[in-house]
Order: C-alpha cells, then sequence, then structure tokens
C-alpha cells in the first residue's frame, strides 16, 4: 500500500507502528524518527538528512539506494535489513546494530560509530572509508571484498570471520580482537596493530614486516610462512603459536612470550630476544644466529639442530 507523506507524518507523531507500506522515493528528512517502528516497509530510494533516531526499530526493510546524511543513530536497531547500496554519509552512530542484514555495494563515508554491531549479515563489495570506529563489532558475518580505507578500528573486534578477500588500507588497527578469524595472506606491512588480539586466528603466509606489534597476543595463532622482519614486538605473547617457517629477523621481541610454541625451521636471526621465554617451545632447526639472549630462558625447549652463531649474550 502506498502511502503520503502526509499520513505517514500524521502516523508517526501519534506514535503509530508502520506496517506494510510503500514509502520509496520520499524525503524523510522533515520528520521525527526518535522511536518509530517501521515493519516491513519499502523504503527504496529514500532520504535521511540530519535526522534523529533514537531508540528506533526496522524490521524486514528494504533500504536500496537509500541515503542516510548526516543522521544521528543512537541505540537504533535493524533486524533482516536490506541495506544494499545505501549511502551512509558523516552520520554519528552510537549502540546501533544491524543483525541479518545485507550489504551489497553499501558506502560507509566518515562519521563516527561507537559501539555499533553487525551480526549474522552479509557484505558484498561494501567500503568503510575515513571513519572513526571506535569498539565495532563484526561477529557470524560474511565480509566478501569488502574494503577498509583509512579507517580508524580502535578496539573494533572481528571474531571468527572470514577476511581473506577483504582489505585494511591506511587503517589504524590497534587494540583490535580478531579472535579466530582468517586473515590468512593478509598484509599489515608497516601498521600499528600493538595490543592487538590474534588468539587462534589463521595467519598463514601474512605480512607483519616492520609492523608495531607491542603487546599484542598470538595464543595459539596459525602462523606457518609468516613474515614478521624488523617487527616491534616487545612484550608479545606467542603462547602455543603454530609458527613453522616463521621470518623474524631484525626484530625486537625483548620480553616476550614463546611458552610452548612450534618454530621449527623459523628465522630469528640478528633479533633482540633478551628476557623472551621459551619454555617447552619446540624450535628445532630453528635460526639464532647474532640475536640477543640477555637472560632469555629456553628451560626444556627442544632446540634441536637449531643455529646459534656469533651468540651474543650481554
Amino acid at each position: 500500500m502506498r502511502v503520503s507523506e502526509q499520513q505517514l507524518k500524521e502516523w508517526l507523531d501519534n506514535g503509530i507502528t508502520i506496517v506494510n507500506v510503500d514509502c520509496s522515493g520520499m524525503d524523510f528528512s522533515h520528520m521525527d524518527m526518535r522511536g518509530v517502528i517501521f515493519e516491513n516497509v519499502n523504503l527504496k530510494n529514500t532520504l535521511f538528512h540530519r535526522n534523529a533516531f533514537d531508540e528506533s526499530i526496522f524490521n524486514d526493510c528494504d533500504f536500496e539506494n537509500a541515503r542516510f546524511i548526516e543522521c544521528e543513530l543512537n541505540a537504533t536497531l535493524f533486524n533482516q535489513c536490506n541495506c544494499s547500496g545505501v549511502n551512509h554519509i558523516n552520520c554519528q552512530i552510537t549502540k546501533t546494530s544491524w543483525s541479518e542484514s545485507q550489504f551489497i555495494s553499501t558506502q560507509f563515508h566518515s562519521g563516527l560509530y561507537q559501539k555499533a554491531a553487525f551480526i549474522k549479515s552479509y557484505f558484498h563489495k561494501t567500503t568503510f572509508q575515513q571513519l572513526t570506529a571506535t569498539e565495532l563489532v563484526c561477529t557470524d558475518t560474511q565480509l566478501d571484498e569488502t574494503v577498509f580505507e583509512q579507517c580508524n578500528l580502535y578496539k573494533s573486534i572481528f571474531y571468527q570471520l572470514d577476511l581473506r578477500t577483504c582489505l585494511f588500507s591506511h587503517c589504524e588497527l590497534q587494540n583490535m580482537v580478531w579472535t579466530k578469524s582468517n586473515l590468512a595472506n593478509h598484509q599489515f606491512d608497516g601498521v600499528n596493530l600493538s595490543q592487538s588480539v590474534f588468539t587462534e586466528a589463521d595467519l598463514t603466509g601474512a605480512s607483519f614486516k616492520k609492523a608495531n606489534l607491542l603487546q599484542a597476543s598470538f595464543n595459539g595463532a596459525k602462523m606457518s610462512f609468516v613474515c614478521m622482519d624488523e617487527v616491534q614486538g616487545k612484550y608479545a605473547i606467542f603462547l602455543e603459536a603454530q609458527a613453522d617457517h616463521l621470518s623474524a629477523k631484525n626484530a625486537d621481541f625483548e620480553q616476550s612470550i614463546f611458552v610452548e610454541g612450534f618454530f621449527e625451521q623459523a628465522n630469528f636471526s640478528q633479533s633482540n630476544l633478551s628476557l623472551s621465554v621459551w619454555q617447552k617451545a619446540n624450535a628445532t632447526k630453528a635460526n639464532f644466529d647474532n640475536c640477543q639472549f640477555y637472560f632469555t630462558d629456553f628451560s626444556y625447549a627442544n632446540l634441536s639442530e637449531a643455529s646459534f652463531c656469533l651468540l651474543y649474550t650481554s
């Protein structure tokens, strides 16, 4: 059923739930969207300009090619919505979530996102550009050919995601959680990943050359053939990491933890490993040539056939 803008505005002003109507092509810029409830509404090609959404709810709505410009969304819920082709421009989004929603060729440009969440959703060829997205959460979500460009994702959580086709370009990624995500063959060269968590992540073939890994955690991560040459990795944790053929030349791992990790044929040559702990680690055939080992602990480690040429102890 097609509804007029006048009728829609009257319903909204009276707090009536909007159900099963066609609002496609409408300009909502002059309407109060706080506390509204929309269910199964056609919102294709609509415009929201400087609207405030507060505890609003959208269930099974179609937003295809809609535009949200300079809007404020607080504690708003989008459930099972089609958000394909939507443009979000310079919006401020707080405690807002999209659940079981679809984003194909969607654009998120500029703006501030605080504690926003994408849950059980699907992304394809979507772009996040120049966002500040503090504590953004993505879980049970497919990110297919999705691009994050010039974004600050401080303290964001990407949990158990397949990120192999995603691109993170010129982003700030400190304090992020990547637990159980697949980042195989990703390029993080020179990126600041300090205090990030990669617990049980698949990093096979990834490159972190010259990255900042201060206090980063790689507990139980798959790290075969990873490059960590010249990283700043003080206080990093590699507990039970599977890191055979790891290349970590000329790196700084002072006071880092490698306990019970697997580092067969890894190359740590010319690295600072002072005060690091390798208890029960397997470092067979590893290369420790020209490393610094001031108070390093190799208790019960397997170092058979490892190389320690020109060892420095102080």
